[in-house]
């Protein structure tokens, strides 16, 4: 969440388009009002966005590991609604930009490791389908106007992380410099952005 809030606020440095227009960017705990559905507004952000930048993170993969189908899961159902947003013709996502983070290194806290390595946490996704979730994704793109795909319902954990990671993405351990992967991701997504017909 450190990572996703700088980026956030890097954004206010940027514009797009001839007219310079502010990139507008949609974090939950920036733009969520207090009293409002949080999965209600962050469905409608999303299936309104022209790019979405999901964060694949090992942290995020080892409190998966122990998933449970019948509890709803915040980030399997943000990163199912961003596959299918972007898989459907009623939708405005036109690119989905990974942003993926290995673990970071025990001597060294500024060294991002990679999260693709043999016994990582990324080949330990649970093979299990996420049922609560992919129904609250379901209600979420019904009430947006979306029709669901056909695959919804046949994600398992694993094959929703391996898919994300399917997109030319942001590998952060690649970064040229480690310690200003924020800025290397904004300019990232910048590019990306700027590739739309925004």
């Amino acid at each position: 969440s450190e990572y996703t809030t700088a980026l956030f606020d890097i954004f206010s440095n940027y514009t797009v388009c001839d007219t310079h227009r502010n990139v507008d960017i949609f974090l939950d705990h920036k733009r969520l009002q207090e009293g409002r559905s949080f999965q209600s507004d962050f469905a409608k952000a999303l299936a309104n966005s022209v790019v979405v930048v999901p964060i694949l993170s090992h942290h995020a993969l080892v409190n998966m590991l122990d998933h449970s189908p019948v509890k709803e899961d915040n980030v399997l159902i943000e990163w199912l609604m961003s596959l299918e947003c972007y898989n459907s013709p009623q939708s405005r996502v036109s690119k989905i930009f990974p942003i993926i983070f290995g673990p970071r290194d025990s001597t060294d806290e500024e060294k991002i490791l990679n999260l693709f390595e043999d016994g990582s946490h990324f080949h330990k996704a649970p093979n299990v389908v996420p049922t609560a979730s992919i129904n609250k994704v379901e209600q979420l793109l019904k009430s947006n106007g979306l029709t669901p795909s056909n695959n919804l319902h046949q994600y398992t954990v694993q094959s929703l992380v391996k898919e994300l990671s399917t997109f030319l993405c942001f590998l952060t351990w690649r970064a040229k410099r480690q310690n200003k992967v924020v800025a290397e991701g904004a300019h990232r997504v910048m590019n990306v952005l700027r590739g739309c017909d925004a």
